[in-house]
């Protein structure tokens, strides 16, 4: 077992009892629903870093492995089964044990800390941490809990209350509260972009991401065989993105707020692993010519859940006490750009040159699947190191609130002249086979939404049409709008807000699909699709069929297709 150095002699002198790191590569980072990996799988991807962990160390017997570590944060049953056949079909025996680990944005760095601190406890003397995400698939219901104690709504306590709050929200409130300004967020994520390109040229990133090659489905040809595509390159940075384009971008979360899609972080789909062990471990298996670094410590520490991204700025100071270390002491910084917001307070707030923040760029230019990230720094941060001579870096992430806002949020207080959207998209599991899409359109050149909006639409589930779940819309203009789900509703209960079928009853095989108008309070124009049948799948084509309809044959604003191509990516 080995004890934590304390000052910056002792954490550079080398020590039997250290916990080295012997390799940590990564996949490309790519975007979802858009990028190279829109079709694999977020265990396909882990599979190819696990494989490439073993073919990394190849005078390392798998079996010696003690454990195996990966942070997943959206996967069904939390990757642990879909991880586990990756790892034995990466090359590992069944014997090497696996776990997955949910820390929400710090997931990968909590699976490497966890093994590492294994390790320091001499419970183990080899380990693999990483991570794994696909936003492709697994994004679709932004996170949200769909079951929750609903007495947990209306706590008492705000900071409970909060943590379902959106992140845009947190970071509109950081900024708002610091004073981090729309043209510095803007600034710093262009110059994240420039960074990652100038490096993506230069080869840097070629050390650390592993190609894999995948299958690609053409959506224009759904019955064309895939094709196979090798994907090497993050394909979320973009070169030529200046602070004049940035500042064109509409705010994405407030009316009057700072933060956009272009200065926050990219929805996105990798993986990465690290192999760590103690260095009298190395030294036993003649393995020291391979150890690529040194894991000193990890702390975390929590902070007001309404302003989640200043977390770094708290967890930072209580790292560099516990190894007695100051901020200049440290050559390279690996700070998480959730947000611009966030990340620039973290570093003002600190004193950080910003000179060695994100050298190579950030999730703001390489993307953020949330389960990867913190083993996607380490990847980045270690052959920067040796490419640059300094000895000393630091990864940090922050632990998401995960948000509640699935919908929209309006550009105005008044509706005047386009349309205003809102899409539920999302599964049943044993309650329901169908997947159903919810749809509010309202076109008015003057009406208010009411304050606060409150509306509701039944939607029917296929495997019995009398029960359903009652969605609801509540809130404002101003703050947004947040959805609420209640389960297994009766339709009597709501049939009074339903008119007959007016639009169109279409058969499609053995399913029939009826869209109702169905008039709500606010609302001068709904639509309800529902469906019965036998096929879920073709409930799904049908409905996705039917809001292209809407979408693109009635509206044409583009906000709300916007939207509809973040849920149905392949309209």
């Amino acid at each position: 077992m080995g004890s934590v150095p304390r000052g910056l002699r002792q954490v550079l002198q080398k020590s039997p009892s250290d916990i080295v790191i012997l390799s940590s590569v990564r996949t490309a980072i790519t975007r979802a629903k858009k990028g190279g990996f829109k079709d694999a799988y977020p265990e396909e991807l882990l599979a190819h870093v696990l494989k490439a962990t073993l073919a990394a160390n190849p005078n390392l017997d798998p079996a010696l492995i003690d454990d195996v570590a990966i942070g997943s944060v959206l996967q069904e049953l939390g990757g642990a089964k879909a991880g586990r056949m990756a790892q034995i079909h990466a090359g590992f025996p069944h014997s090497v044990p696996f776990h997955t680990i949910n820390r929400q944005c710090s997931s990968g760095l909590a699976a490497i800390t966890t093994v590492a601190n294994g390790i320091r406890s001499g419970g183990i003397d080899i380990g693999v941490g990483g991570g794994m995400e696909s936003m492709t698939r697994n994004y679709g219901s932004r996170a949200i809990p769909t079951v929750l104690w609903p007495e947990l709504k209306d706590s008492p306590s705000k900071d409970s209350r909060d943590c379902i709050m959106p992140m845009g929200i947190t970071s509109e409130n950081v900024a708002s509260r610091y004073g981090i300004s729309r043209a510095d967020q803007d600034a710093f994520a262009a110059h994240s972009h420039h960074k990652a390109a100038a490096a993506q040229a230069a080869g840097l990133f070629d050390a650390e991401i592993v190609p894999v090659t995948t299958k690609v489905f053409d959506a224009e040809h759904p019955d064309a065989p895939p094709r196979d595509l090798t994907v090497s390159k993050d394909d979320g940075i973009r070169p030529t993105v200046s602070v004049e384009k940035m500042a064109n971008l509409k705010p994405a979360f407030a009316e009057n707020g700072t933060s956009t899609a272009g200065n926050s972080s990219q929805v996105s789909d990798g993986a990465a692993a690290t192999l760590l062990m103690r260095r009298s471990t190395a030294t036993e298996l003649g393995l020291t010519s391979a150890i690529k670094g040194r894991w000193v410590a990890t702390a975390v520490a929590g902070v007001a859940p309404d302003e989640m991204g200043v977390g770094p700025a708290v967890a930072i100071p209580k790292l560099l006490g516990q190894v007695g270390l100051e901020v200049a002491d440290v050559g390279i910084w690996e700070i998480n750009e959730a947000f611009a917001s966030q990340a620039l307070y973290s570093v003002r707030k600190l004193g950080i040159d910003e000179a060695k923040v994100n050298p190579k760029g950030g999730a703001i230019a390489l993307g953020h699947p949330l389960g990867a990230t913190g083993a996607r720094q380490l990847a980045t941060l270690l052959p920067e190191l040796e490419r640059t001579g300094q000895e000393v870096g630091v990864v940090t992430s922050i632990n998401y609130i995960q948000n509640s806002i699935l919908a929209w949020k309006t550009t105005s207080d008044v509706i005047a002249n386009y349309l205003t959207l809102s899409i539920l998209h999302t599964q049943h599991n044993k309650t329901s086979s169908s997947t159903f899409v919810w749809l509010i359109a309202t076109r008015d050149d003057s009406r208010e939404l009411p304050q606060p909006a409150h509306f509701s639409v039944f939607v029917p589930f296929i495997t019995d049409p009398r029960e359903g779940s009652l969605i609801s819309i509540v809130g404002t203009p101003t703050t947004g709008y947040q959805l609420e789900f209640e389960r297994s509703y009766s339709y009597k209960t709501i049939c009074l807000y339903c008119q007959p079928p007016i639009k169109e009853s279409v058969p499609q095989g053995n399913l029939e699909i009826t869209a109702t108008q169905v008039p709500v309070p606010g609302i001068t124009e709904g639509f309800k699709g529902s469906a019965s049948g036998k096929s879920a799948k073709r409930s799904q084509e049908w409905t996705t069929e039917y809001i292209k309809h809407l979408i693109f044959k009635d509206y044409v604003d583009p906000v709300a297709i916007e939207i509809v191509q973040s849920v149905f990516p392949d309209l």
